[in-house]
């Protein structure tokens, strides 16, 4: 999709927002309220002149035109994308056509010449019949502009420690109980994916997430998203689950799987380990402590992961972790352990197979993944009988992996995954962390747990 049907879509999002008008009968209040609001959604000033002078350019067909990047920053990010190119990627294929192109202004000396040969009056009579037609071809491209019908929504306490609850007040009095969807951006407990209808009969409703993660929640209305927004449920401190390892993950229902999100959270099982899971200098779940919950059979998975602010750029870090399999001798099943670094905007993922297993390995740095045998990703097969240590180190979007100081992976990416705020470790049956640091761009230890201390979670009131 093309900068110019992005802007032009753009305003159509906000004539609607706001109800206002044709962009014709904006005032210079207008112009001003929306800069004042997009000033303080983005922290971003966008002048009124400026946007006077974008919505001017549309309406005159001028399709080349584009603003600087950082205001079409600013404009994604104020109806609630995370970025313009994820913006204009929302844009369903149905979307607006261009807007007419005004005609070229005439000039004096053929407006005396039209007078002189059919006078005044004809001229009125023409160029009234000039703007029906221009009006006319107006409703014909936009019909959303006249069809569009008002809703009010919000969403409220969109931060806090899990489990905690995040608030919706709407009124969708003028559309109908199964045109409006709001997408929890997770899967439940029992692998359906989350989501809810908001109807008209209702104006308020509270949704729990019961689990930490950065859920990129959806308004979709009439088949179309209308806004992005982020509930970001934090942890406190590390937290441990155990779950079975061969599930069956379901698909989204098929009215949400045109709308993408960046890594939908999945929990397939609540089975967390409330206490006991850091002890002896070390993050771990004993195979005998695992085995006490409930339906977990001996092929199972262990998750830590802890949702806070750490304060680093996503964009440039070095993120450092010793691991290993304490019962590796004693098992005969195949190992994995891989890692996630949880961005405000994008994700870095990898994981890491045991020699000689037919298993899939995997990586996904921002925009660019690849699933595969490790046959053809070399590299990603390591044994874990002993104590390890991976290392993820990011330069200015330049990946490079490395186990115990030898490379064995380099990639490049492009699309920011801004500020680091979660990482998430899930292992193949009991593996142990004995310590996780991570670095900013410029050396700087911004965390560190060696996991010395025995911690009972515990709810901050």
């Amino acid at each position: 999709m093309n900068d110019f049907t992005g802007l032009h879509y753009w305003l159509e999002l906000i004539r609607e927002k706001y109800e206002w008008d044709a962009y014709a009968y904006w005032t210079n209040q207008q112009y001003t309220q929306l800069s004042e609001a997009i000033y303080q959604s983005t922290r971003v000033l966008i002048s009124r002149n400026t946007i006077k002078n974008m919505v001017t350019k549309i309406v005159q067909g001028e399709t080349d035109y584009v603003p600087r990047a950082s205001t079409c920053q600013a404009l994604a990010q104020f109806v609630g994308a995370t970025d313009w190119e994820t913006f204009k990627a929302t844009i369903p294929v149905e979307t607006l056509s261009p807007m007419p192109v005004m005609p070229e202004a005439v000039t004096q000396v053929q407006v005396e010449s039209f007078q002189k040969k059919w006078g005044k009056q004809v001229l009125l009579v023409v160029l009234l019949l000039c703007m029906a037609g221009l009006v006319g071809w107006f409703v014909f491209l936009n019909p959303t502009a006249v069809s569009s019908r008002p809703y009010a929504f919000s969403i409220r306490d969109t931060v806090g420690i899990a489990p905690h609850t995040v608030t919706l007040q709407y009124d969708f009095a003028q559309h109908s109980d199964s045109s409006v969807l709001f997408d929890y951006d997770t899967y439940a407990a029992n692998g359906h994916y989350e989501y809810k209808y908001l109807t008209r009969k209702n104006k308020e409703i509270n949704l729990c997430y019961y689990w930490p993660g950065y859920y990129h929640t959806q308004l979709i209305v009439n088949g179309k998203r209308k806004g992005v927004y982020p509930v970001y449920i934090q942890s406190d401190g590390w937290m441990a689950m155990v779950y079975n390892a061969k599930y069956e993950k379901l698909e989204k229902p098929e009215s949400l799987q045109p709308f993408k999100t960046i890594w939908p959270t999945y929990t397939p099982f609540d089975n967390r380990i409330l206490d006991g899971f850091i002890e002896q200098g070390q993050l771990y779940v004993s195979k005998e402590k695992a085995l006490q919950v409930r339906n977990l059979d001996v092929n199972y998975r262990t998750r830590f992961i802890n949702y806070r602010p750490y304060k680093t750029d996503g964009d440039t870090y070095r993120f450092s972790m010793r691991f290993w399999h304490p019962n590796f001798a004693q098992e005969t099943y195949c190992y994995t352990a891989s890692v996630t670094v949880v961005g405000t905007k994008g994700v870095h993922v990898f994981q890491l197979i045991q020699p000689g297993c037919k298993l899939y390995a995997y990586y996904v740095f921002s925009e660019i993944s690849r699933y595969a045998y490790t046959e053809t990703i070399p590299g990603f097969e390591h044994t874990f009988a002993f104590p390890r240590t991976v290392t993820l180190i990011n330069r200015n979007k330049h990946i490079q992996l490395d186990m115990d100081g030898t490379v064995f992976h380099t990639n490049t990416y492009t699309q920011s995954i801004g500020e680091i705020i979660g990482l998430d470790l899930d292992f193949k049956s009991d593996a142990a962390v004995d310590w996780i640091e991570l670095q900013d761009g410029q050396g700087k230890v911004t965390y560190r747990d060696d996991f010395d201390t025995p911690v009972m979670p515990t709810r901050n009131k």
